[in-house]
């Protein structure tokens, strides 16, 4: 209990924004720029790979007719899962509160569409058929701007869209060493909050990621019934 009330505090501390600022000055239109440094590029490329198909394979099961739908990219980074989006037949906006990120992305893939805007604070003109963040919500160690990013998302999805969020999750009694900048949240943490904003958890499934050497999860959310 004091841990966890210690890993709060400190969360509520750290300055997220400061450090993917410095992050991406580091390492400007690098994949280390967005990816797990740990990593080298090919392990990265080989896992982004994987959780493309396992995404598309999801998202084709509630979405089975792409085309003409519109995909919400929630931090999007460099825009590689944008243009996956849109390769399956999405008309994607992908968005992210990261200048450097967007510039990149508009670069590469002229083919979709892209907006500075925070997660937290959507403002955009439309609703979306589905939304889709990819290792996105562990980087919001704050919780009031977690909960503030699901009532975003929630307020920009249409009335029979999905939510799809892909990220590690734990289970209860497990315990990690962490960075600052990266939280592991519980599928029941999901469940309640989004229950408490009319949305529901209709599909939660765990994989391994090889080229990662751990598992990750994918969970579907619609407006509840």
């Amino acid at each position: 209990m004091l841990l966890s009330l210690f890993n709060k505090l400190f969360h509520r501390s750290f300055d997220a924004k400061a450090n993917w600022i410095k992050r991406f000055a580091s390492f400007p239109g690098d994949w280390r720029a967005v990816g797990d440094v740990r990593l080298t590029e090919q392990q990265y490329r080989q896992a982004n790979d994987q959780k493309k198909q396992i995404l598309s394979d999801t998202l084709l099961r509630f979405v089975p007719q792409p085309a003409k739908k519109h995909l919400l990219d929630g931090g999007c980074g460099h825009g590689d899962f944008s243009d996956h989006f849109r390769q399956m037949g999405f008309r994607v906006t992908g968005i992210d509160f990261m200048e450097d990120a967007i510039r990149t992305a508009r670069q590469r893939y002229p083919q979709c569409e892209f907006a500075l805007s925070d997660l937290a604070d959507l403002k955009l003109p439309h609703r979306f058929d589905a939304i889709a963040t990819i290792d996105t919500l562990i980087n919001v160690v704050d919780e009031t701007l977690w909960r503030k990013s699901l009532q975003s998302m929630a307020d920009h999805l249409a009335p029979q869209g999905f939510l799809v969020i892909m990220e590690r999750l734990r289970q209860p009694d497990e315990t990690f060493d962490l960075p600052p900048h990266v939280v592991f949240r519980t599928p029941d943490d999901y469940r309640r909050s989004f229950t408490e904003i009319g949305l529901t958890v209709i599909h939660h499934e765990r994989f391994f990621v090889q080229a990662q050497n751990l598992s990750e999860d994918i969970l579907v959310i619609q407006p509840a019934l």
